[in-house]
């Protein structure tokens, strides 16, 4: 036992008290113990003991959707006096390490004070945009927000990080209405891009899919009123309405 250094926790495998040998050797008193079962607690002390290891985040807007339903580009919307694909990469800036606006082609029709990332794999909506941003970087974790989920705001996405779960594919709000994770506002760690292509393998090209599939962390939304989507004129007027009464 003399021999073990650095040790910052014990597991028990199959017992509920620490053997009494090690109570008798001070310099393991200060060492917690845990069960096999408390991998909650375990994770928290080493994502704590580690935190350099973390892959940094970098921001996507998705905003290279067709706007089918809207009949004109989402992205340009103004809520908040400026374009969404603007407000919604501001909001990102404030807590990534980089931020970029994921578009279908290069060559666009608006000008923006942030780096583009134009599709490499196309044809695949939002999913393509996920799977170009690791293309681009496979190495970051990358923080993805929709144009069209309008209310999401700086609080909701600090509450995200701060629950962020490096040991997963990604960490995600679950949404109760649904009972299902919603992938468009969702923390994507860089396992999360060789996952990805695997589904894309099979066939898949649906976020949401690889998210009920792999091995996630949902948390709770603090505002379920957050997540609401605007994707038709009717949608945009009500919203627009109600911001302006506030």
């Amino acid at each position: 036992m003399d021999r073990l250094t650095n040790v910052i926790a014990f597991v028990l495998c199959d017992r509920e008290a620490p053997y009494s040998y090690l109570e008798e050797l001070a310099k393991f008193n200060a060492i917690p113990v845990f069960k096999l079962g408390e991998q909650d607690a375990l994770t928290s002390l080493i994502s704590k003991r580690f935190p350099s290891d973390y892959a940094p985040i970098k921001g996507l807007v998705l905003a290279g959707g067709k706007s089918t339903r809207m009949g004109f580009d989402k992205g340009g919307i103004e809520y908040f006096g400026k374009p969404q694909r603007e407000h919604m990469a501001d909001v990102l800036n404030a807590l990534c390490s980089e931020t970029y606006i994921s578009v279908r082609e290069a060559k666009v029709d608006f000008e923006s004070s942030y780096s583009l990332l134009p599709d490499s794999f196309s044809g695949l909506g939002p999913y393509g945009g996920i799977l170009s941003a690791f293309r681009s970087d496979p190495n970051a974790a990358w923080l993805t927000v929709a144009t069209d989920v309008p209310m999401i705001d700086e609080k909701l996405l600090a509450h995200l990080i701060s629950k962020r779960n490096v040991h997963k594919m990604a960490t995600c709000f679950h949404n109760p209405e649904t009972d299902f994770p919603e992938p468009l506002i969702t923390i994507w760690e860089p396992r999360a891009y060789p996952r990805l292509l695997e589904f894309l393998s099979l066939g898949y090209s649906c976020p949401r899919k690889a998210l009920i599939n792999s091995d996630v962390q949902e948390i709770d939304i603090p505002d379920l009123q957050l997540l609401s989507n605007v994707n038709t004129p009717e949608e945009l007027e009500k919203l627009q309405a109600e911001i302006h009464a506030k």
